[in-house]
Order: C-alpha cells, then sequence, then structure tokens
C-alpha cells in the first residue's frame, strides 16, 4: 500500500516538468526578442498570415532603412575625417554620404532629381539649368551637390548667410545639413560648419575700407571736394562746406562699401536695388539743385554790381559836367555879377552835391554786394553744415537727421540680410521733399 502510494505520487512531478520545458520552449522566440530590444510580436501575427500588422514585423525584421547623413566633404578640400569638423561655404562643390540612401530611394521609390538639399532647414531647390542645386550621384550612398548662388535660390542663400548673426564678425556658425524631398521626408541631419565668410577675404576687404575711407577722408579736407563752389576767401580761409555734397559724398562712400561687401561674401553683381538708385538720385539731384542756387544768386550779384558800377559811372560824368558849368559861372560871375549867374551857380552846386552823394550810396552798395559775392571762410564742418546768418538751421538739420536715418536702415540690411534694402516710395518722397525744402530755403539763405 505504501509502494503504491509513493508511485502515485511521482506521477505529478513528471507532468510538471514536461509542462515546464515545453513553457520554455514556447517563450525561447519572445526571449530572444527582448534580448534584442524589439517588441515581441502577439501570438495573433505569428498565426495569421492576413493581419496588417504582418507587414510592419516583416520591415522589422528586414533592419531599419532610414536614411543617416553620416559624412559630408568638400571637392579640392584637404579630406577631414572627424564628420563634426566639416565645413561648407558658397561656390564649393560637397559630398554628401547618406547611409541607406538607395534602399531608402528604392523602398519609397524616389528620383534622384526629387532630392533636395536642406541646410539649416532652408530647401535648396534645383530646376532644369545647369547652375541650380541638383544632386549629382557618383557611387552609392554619396550625393554630390554644387553650391552656387543663381536667381532661384538667390532668397534661400541670403537667408542662410544672413540669419541669425549675433555679430557682424561671426563668420563661421555650426547648421544642420541633411537632404529630402519637398513634401518634407528628410534623412537624419548632421551639423557641419558654414563659413559666412572667408577670413581672408574679410581681412582684404577691412584693409579695403580702411585705405578708401582713409583716402577719401584726405581728399575731403584737402581739396574742395565737399565745399560749396566758388573761388578761394580773400582773407586765406577755406570755403565753406557744402551739405548737399556731404550728403551726396556718403551715400556714395555707404553704397560703395556695402556693395563690395555683399559682393565679396556671396558673388552677387547685382545687388543693387532700385530704393538705393532713387536715393542715389534724390542725393544727386539736391547737390546739383543747391550748385544751381548758388550760381544763380552769384550771377544775380554780379550783375546787381555791375548795374550799380553803370550807375556810379554816369553819375560821375554828370558830376563832371556839373563841374565844369561851375567854374564857367564862377568866371562870368566874377566878371559880371549879376543875380542871374549867381542862380545858375547855386543850383549847379547843389545838383553837384547831390550827385556826390549818390555817387556815395552806389560805393555803399557796391561794397555790401562785394561782400555777398566773396566767398566765406569756413567756421568748422558741424557750424558749416546746419548754421547759416540766423543761427542753426532747422531745414538743414532735416535734411541730416533723415539721411541719417536711412544710412542706419542701409548698414542694418547690408550687414543683417546680405541685401541692400527697398526703400519704399512713399520714404524716397520724404527724403526728396527733405532735399527740395533744403533747396528752396537756401535761395533766400546767407551762409557764414
Amino acid at each position: 500500500m505504501q509502494s503504491f502510494t509513493s508511485r502515485k505520487r511521482r506521477i505529478p512531478r513528471r507532468s510538471a516538468v514536461i509542462l515546464l520545458v515545453m513553457l520554455l520552449v514556447q517563450l525561447m522566440p519572445q526571449c530572444e526578442a527582448w534580448a534584442g530590444n524589439d517588441s515581441p510580436a502577439p501570438l495573433s501575427q505569428t498565426v495569421s498570415g492576413n493581419n496588417p500588422d504582418q507587414n510592419n514585423s516583416s520591415k522589422a525584421a528586414l533592419g531599419d532603412i532610414s536614411p543617416v547623413v553620416v559624412n559630408v566633404s568638400v571637392d579640392s578640400a584637404p579630406q577631414n575625417n572627424d564628420p563634426l569638423k566639416a565645413q561648407i561655404a558658397l561656390r564649393q562643390t560637397i559630398r554628401v554620404t547618406v547611409n541607406n540612401l538607395v534602399e531608402w530611394m528604392e523602398a519609397e521609390k524616389i528620383s534622384r532629381d526629387k532630392l533636395m538639399l536642406y541646410i539649416d532647414g532652408i530647401p535648396f531647390r534645383s530646376g532644369q539649368e545647369d547652375n541650380n542645386i541638383e544632386p549629382g550621384l557618383v557611387k552609392d550612398n554619396v550625393l554630390v551637390f554644387d553650391l552656387r548662388r543663381d536667381e532661384q535660390n538667390k532668397e534661400a542663400w541670403t537667408r542662410l548667410l544672413g540669419r541669425n548673426v549675433n555679430n557682424f564678425f561671426d563668420i563661421k556658425r555650426t547648421v544642420p545639413l541633411t537632404v529630402g524631398l519637398e513634401s518634407g521626408a528628410q534623412a537624419k541631419f548632421m551639423d557641419v560648419t558654414l563659413v559666412r565668410i572667408d577670413a581672408n577675404n574679410l581681412n582684404y576687404f577691412l584693409v579695403f575700407i580702411a585705405v578708401f575711407v582713409v583716402f577719401f577722408f584726405v581728399l575731403a579736407i584737402r581739396s574742395d571736394i565737399l565745399r560749396d563752389s566758388g573761388g578761394q576767401p580773400h582773407n586765406g580761409g577755406r570755403k565753406t562746406y557744402s551739405l548737399a555734397r556731404t550728403q551726396m559724398a556718403l551715400w556714395f562712400v555707404i553704397i560703395t562699401v556695402g556693395y563690395i561687401f555683399i559682393w565679396m561674401v556671396t558673388s552677387d553683381i547685382f545687388s543693387l536695388t532700385q530704393g538705393v538708385v532713387g536715393l542715389m538720385g534724390i542725393s544727386t539731384v539736391t547737390a546739383l539743385g543747391s550748385i544751381a542756387v548758388d550760381s544763380n544768386k552769384y550771377n544775380q550779384l554780379r550783375n546787381q554790381r555791375n548795374e550799380q558800377l553803370e550807375k556810379r559811372l554816369a553819375c560821375e560824368r554828370e558830376a563832371e559836367k556839373f563841374g565844369s558849368e561851375i567854374a564857367s559861372l564862377t568866371l562870368l560871375d566874377a566878371a559880371a555879377p549879376c543875380s542871374e549867374s549867381q542862380k545858375a551857380l547855386s543850383e549847379k552846386r547843389a545838383a553837384l552835391a547831390g550827385k556826390i552823394k549818390e555817387i556815395q550810396q552806389l560805393d555803399n552798395n557796391i561794397q555790401k554786394i562785394d561782400k555777398d559775392i566773396e566767398p566765406k571762410s569756413s567756421k568748422g564742418w558741424y557750424k558749416d553744415l546746419f548754421y547759416d546768418d540766423e543761427g542753426i538751421s532747422l531745414h538743414r538739420v532735416q535734411i541730416a537727421v533723415w539721411t541719417l536715418l536711412l544710412v542706419g536702415i542701409f548698414i542694418s540690411s547690408v550687414a543683417d540680410t546680405l541685401t541692400m534694402p527697398q526703400f519704399d516710395p512713399v520714404l524716397l518722397a520724404l527724403m526728396g521733399i527733405s532735399g527740395g525744402t533744403y533747396v528752396g530755403f537756401k535761395l533766400p539763405e546767407k551762409q557764414g
């Protein structure tokens, strides 16, 4: 009886062992999936071949084919093994290595001409022309892009090279680079260094600007290019500075420097805008108008002086005539005194005194005109530009303030966006009104 009982107890133990082994066999595939960090598939997916999620499981089994940018190199530049130190710049040809590129293109049915280059999130579209940025596939997973600037991607380069710049001298910055479709599907990006401005070119530019500004400054001091027209003052001083010529010279220097800077960075030789050209034209017309007013005033004064000289000459002739008549009447009165000769003599003397007084008045007028005609001596750059005989002049301050405001806008636009501003027509009209007001007030103005 005891042996039977013992034998009966051993049967459940064997069954438990068998069940445990069978369970381990069933769980082994899922344990391997857990070890590979893959989510275990539900049992229904392994049984039913028509389950929609079975396709995703099949793709996972084939491996991840997501494209990843792993290297960026520049043609005709030393190869850098560290992808984090890759440097790109405008006017370069770059090679972008993308892992799983071919598999991704085949899986998504993507043609090469549909791929676009993205730098800092900005797409650079390709087109039909040869000078557009269109990838060339040199071998598996390697794309070639020619970084050129043309009308199609001009705005993109302007945004890229000019945006997020905290300092004018930030010549480099780190940006993400990738390739993808216009619809938004992109490869995983890689950070590269974007060279905004070549260091050597920047040094050359700064040297040029220093030489150019110093040369122009010395020329402005030693010559009369910024001074009013006319001859030099007789007292040995220099002529006064002209506000209109100073404004025109300022715009000439600013626009020239801005044009050269944009060309140096972007190779764009068509950076001038209609607003800038219009502004340059307004300053030129203002200067020409100022010169015309000064010339007209000078001619009027010369004509007035000639008229006064002619009157004085006529008065001198009449005075000589009266003097001769007085001498004759004096002799006649001495030989035969009479009341009639004495009366005539008194009238002639009174007429002679009147002519002498008129000649004196004409001499005073001529001296006054000569004083107005004589070029005024400079009292200093600041006073010459903002003062006249009555003190500081509002119309002069007005044109100077608006000029400085627009110069600040111009410099900010060139430094931040690498483009010259497109000034609004209303703003240009305001500048034209300021220039016209300045020219109009010069008509009765006296400076000195």
